[in-house]
């Protein structure tokens, strides 16, 4: 939560309205202003586990309980905590595998690569299709106001939609790097795991880089709609990465990012 103040007052002071009440800026900075969005949700995902583990719950039960949380997950509740009832089901499931080390070994073969692989094709364009097709009923006024049940209903269930079709895309990608991991011969190589060390820091600097670039520079203008989000790309990528290389040089940066 501290980075996530830091940087959200940093990103107001840039990009957001300055002139606003100081209790809004209070209220942002702890909320996470722009992407920092996420820095309060995963906060709000640790205390979940840890409220779990000190009730002893079994995964049995919380997990199709937090499969149901996450289908009211619109809910517009403060500090990001709508947002964490989300992803907390995904980061439950990665805490329970760790914790009881389960080993994941046999699912690390070509055959489960290909066929996850498969599935999120098919899934992910069909689902994200009917999202929007349920989407739209609400958006032109199919759904009205006074129908809010039908319409907690139909976002549910995009919800689950979402839910669906991102469970195994990470489940392709867990997929595909346990096999690949499995078939590396030579050692990790120690500028990966260096690099890996500074993506808090990419996370947070790569936005105000891109910001920066769109918002306040030709560069628009000069490179089109087809170069600019590969342009774009590289630079934010190149420039956070040596930001953060230099903060985690320095005590304040390492507090914050490293």
């Amino acid at each position: 939560m501290i980075p996530c103040m830091v940087f959200s007052l940093l990103y107001i002071l840039l990009f957001g309205n300055i002139s606003q009440p100081i209790q809004q800026t209070l209220y942002d900075m702890l909320n996470g202003a722009g992407h920092m969005w996420f820095l309060p949700m995963l906060f709000w995902c640790f205390v979940g586990v840890w409220v779990i583990e000190k009730l002893r719950l079994k995964p049995r039960w919380v997990l199709p309980l937090l499969l149901a949380t996450s289908l009211v997950s619109f809910l517009p509740l403060p500090f990001r905590m709508g947002i964490a009832l989300y992803y907390m089901v995904f980061f439950y499931v990665g805490y329970i595998l760790q914790k009881e080390d389960v080993s994941l070994d046999r699912f690390y073969t070509l055959k489960h690569c290909l066929a996850a692989t498969a599935a999120f094709l098919v899934l992910f364009p069909t689902l994200t299709l009917l999202k929007a097709d349920l989407g739209s009923l609400i958006g032109v006024g199919y759904l009205v106001d006074n129908q809010l049940v039908i319409k907690s209903i139909v976002i549910s269930l995009s919800k689950l939609m979402q839910i669906i079709y991102a469970s195994v895309g990470l489940l392709m990608l867990l997929a595909w790097v346990g096999y690949a991991e499995g078939k590396r011969k030579k050692s990790l190589s120690q500028w990966i795991i260096r690099f890996g060390n500074l993506c808090m820091g990419v996370y947070l600097l790569q936005q105000f880089i891109l910001k920066g670039l769109y918002n306040h520079t030709a560069l628009p203008e000069i490179l089109g709609c087809y170069w600019l989000p590969w342009v774009g790309f590289v630079i934010a990528l190149i420039g956070s990465v040596c930001i953060s290389h230099l903060l985690v040089k320095t005590k304040a940066g390492r507090f914050l990012i490293g």
